[in-house]
C-alpha cells in the first residue's frame, strides 16, 4: 500500500498538478500531495521543504482532493466523477465519495446509493451509445483508500472493446489483466497528466450533459441467446499461470524443489472439456445457467424481491464468494437495462452480504465486480454482481492452472456448499427487511 501511495503522489509531482518549473529564472517549484507524508514515515514535511529550500526548489504540500481538481467531471452532494488520473485503459473512470461525507458502503444511505447508481449509469450510457464500447467493467474494492490515508467507496469503471478477429471473441489475457487490477491492484502502468486530461474531461461532460437519467430507464428483460464465445491467446494462458504460480510458491518458500533436467519436458495435451470452467475455450452458451432452477436451488442462498444471492460454486475465496442476480424468469443481460429500483435494491443485498462476510471472516478486504457484456470477460450472459473477500494470488492462479490445462477445476456439491449457504442464510435473514 505504501508503494502504492508513493507512485500516486510521485505521478501527481511529476506530470503536471504536482510540479511546475520556472526555467526562466533558473528555479522550481514544487507541490506535493500530503499523502506523502505517511509514506515518509520517519521524515517530518517541515524538514523535507526546508531541505528542498537549500537545494534552490521552492515546495508547499497540497490535499490530494486539490491535486484531483483538473480530472474532475461532475461533483455530486456524496460522489464526484472523475477521470482517472492513473488508469488501466482510456476512459477509465473514478465515482469517488467525497471525503467530507464517506462512510463505508454498507453503511450508504437510499440517497447516497441512488447518486452513485445515477452516475454509474450515466457513465455506462456514455460508454455504450456515445464512445462506442460494447461493455464494461465496475468494480468496488472496499480497502483501497485512492490516496486520502483511509479507505473511500470508489465505484471504478472501465470500458471494454473487442481486441479479437471476431465479435464473440474474449480475449483471455484482458481478462486477467483487469483481474489483477481488480483484486491487487496491479498493471496501473500509464498516468495521465492534468493538461492531457482536459479536452478528454470537457469530452465527457459535454457528452453527459444530455443524456437520460436512470430515473427515466424501465426494467427491459433482455434475452440474446445464444451466445458463442470464443478464447484469444488461450494457448499462452498455461505459461502465464505457471509463471505467476511459481512466483508465489518461491514468495511464500514453498516451492520445495524444481526440476533442473535439461531433458525434454513432457508435454500433456490439454482434455477437451465442454463448460466445465469458467474459461473454456469454444463454448457455445446455448442456455443461461442462472435461468436454470436447478443452477439456483443449488447455489440459493437469500431472495430479496426480485434478486437473490447465490453461493459461487466454484469461488476465487472459498466460503467468502457470493452473486447477486435477477431471479427466475427475470433474465437481464445488460446491467444498464435494470430500472433505479432494481439496482437499489440490489445494492441493499450486496450491503447485507459485505456486513456478513465481515463478520464471518473478520477481514475487510470485500470486492465487489461487475462484468457488464462479453468484452467486459461475462461468462454467463446474465447481468449479475460478485461479492467476495480478495483471493490470494495463489489460490487465483492455481485455478487458472486448472483451466488451461484442460483439467476439470472442481466445483462444490451442493452438500459441500450447504453449511457455508446455511450460515449466510441466516445472517442476511437478520440483517435484510423484507422489500
Amino acid at each position: 500500500m505504501k508503494k502504492l501511495l508513493l507512485f500516486c503522489c510521485l505521478s501527481f509531482l511529476a506530470l503536471g498538478s504536482g510540479f511546475s518549473s520556472g526555467l526562466c529564472q533558473g528555479k522550481e517549484s514544487w507541490t506535493i500531495s500530503k499523502t506523502l507524508v505517511p509514506v515518509l514515515e520517519d521524515i517530518q514535511s517541515e524538514e523535507l521543504i526546508k531541505s528542498l529550500a537549500s537545494a534552490g526548489i521552492s515546495s508547499e504540500f497540497e490535499k490530494f482532493e486539490e491535486a484531483l481538481k483538473p480530472y474532475e467531471i461532475l461533483k455530486g452532494k456524496y460522489f464526484t466523477i472523475y477521470l482517472a488520473p492513473h488508469y488501466l485503459d482510456s476512459y477509465h473512470i473514478w465515482i469517488l465519495e467525497n471525503p467530507t461525507t464517506s462512510i463505508p458502503f454498507e453503511d450508504l444511505m437510499p440517497d447516497q446509493l441512488k447518486e452513485l447508481e445515477q452516475f454509474r449509469y450515466v457513465i455506462g450510457t456514455a460508454y455504450q451509445q456515445e464512445l462506442g464500447f460494447p461493455g464494461y467493467l465496475v468494480f468496488l474494492d472496499l480497502k483501497k483508500d485512492y490516496g486520502f490515508g483511509r479507505p473511500l467507496v470508489c465505484l471504478e469503471m472501465i470500458p471494454t472493446k473487442h481486441t479479437g478477429k471476431t465479435k464473440d471473441e474474449l480475449d483471455i489475457f484482458e481478462k486477467i489483466k483487469r483481474s489483477l487490477y481488480v483484486f491487487y491492484n496491479e498493471g496501473v502502468k500509464q498516468i495521465l497528466p492534468p493538461q492531457k486530461a482536459k479536452p478528454e474531461v470537457e469530452r465527457i461532460k459535454a457528452i453527459i450533459a444530455h443524456l437520460p437519467s436512470l430515473e427515466t430507464q424501465k426494467r427491459n428483460p433482455k434475452n440474446t441467446l445464444p451466445w458463442k464465445r470464443n478464447i484469444s491467446h488461450w494457448d499462452d494462458l498455461k505459461t502465464l499461470s505457471l509463471q505467476e504460480l511459481k512466483k508465489e510458491l518461491l514468495q511464500q518458500n514453498a516451492l520445495l524443489s524444481e526440476e533442473t533436467s535439461t531433458q525434454q519436458n513432457h508435454q500433456v495435451s490439454p482434455v477437451k472439456v465442454k463448460d466445465e470452467g469458467e474459461f473454456t475455450p469454444s463454448n457455445d452458451i446455448t442456455k443461461c445457467a442462472f435461468c436454470d432452477p436447478k443452477v439456483i436451488e443449488n447455489q440459493f442462498v437469500h431472495k430479496f424481491g426480485d434478486f437473490v444471492c447465490l453461493y459461487n460454486f466454484r469461488p476465487y475465496t472459498p466460503g467468502y464468494h457470493f452473486m447477486v442476480t435477477s431471479y427466475l424468469p427475470l433474465h437481464v443481460e445488460d446491467w444498464q437495462n435494470f430500472s433505479l429500483d432494481d439496482v437499489l435494491h440490489i445494492d441493499q443485498l450486496a450491503q447485507a452480504i459485505v456486513k456478513a462476510i465481515k463478520q464471518e471472516s473478520g477481514r475487510d478486504d470485500v470486492i465487489l465486480f461487475i462484468q457488464n457484456g462479453l468484452t467486459a470477460g461475462m461468462t454467463v450472459p446474465h447481468g449479475h454482481m460478485h461479492i467476495l473477500l480478495r483471493p490470494t494470488k495463489l489460490h487465483y492462479f492455481a485455478q487458472l492452472l486448472l483451466e488451461a490445462t484442460g483439467n476439470k477445476r472442481k466445483g462444490l456439491s451442493a452438500q459441500e456448499m450447504n453449511p457455508t449457504k446455511t450460515k449466510f442464510r441466516n445472517r442476511l435473514g437478520h440483517l435484510l427487511t423484507p422489500p
